[in-house]
């Protein structure tokens, strides 16, 4: 028996146990699909399914973690090369919007 970590609930972590264990989203998505049991995967992996009634959302006893960030790295510097600055600019334009899956 394989066990895992979901982030969930009112402590963030909880033990998980099964006998498939795989780290790729799109598998464990066809694997739910397939009836293999329950797939803990962000909504942007799911949309389709659900929005089809594919997949049935679960609803949990407390959320999962809300605002989870992202975060760009770079090197501190007064100067920030421009194919940086344009991707940074790009992201925060993709990700700053509501998601068309929430």
């Amino acid at each position: 028996m394989n066990r895992s970590y979901w982030k969930f609930g009112k402590h963030g972590e909880n033990n998980v146990y099964g006998s498939f264990t795989v780290n790729n989203g799109e598998i464990l998505r066809n694997a739910a699909m397939m009836g293999q049991g329950i797939a803990y995967l962000p909504k942007f992996l799911l949309n389709q399914e659900l929005v089809n009634k594919q997949l049935i959302p679960l609803n949990l006893n407390h959320p999962t973690i809300q605002n989870a960030g992202l975060y760009i790295m770079y090197p501190p510097s007064d100067y920030v090369p421009l194919k940086s600055r344009v991707m940074i600019d790009y992201l925060v334009q993709q990700f700053s919007q509501k998601a068309s899956w929430d």
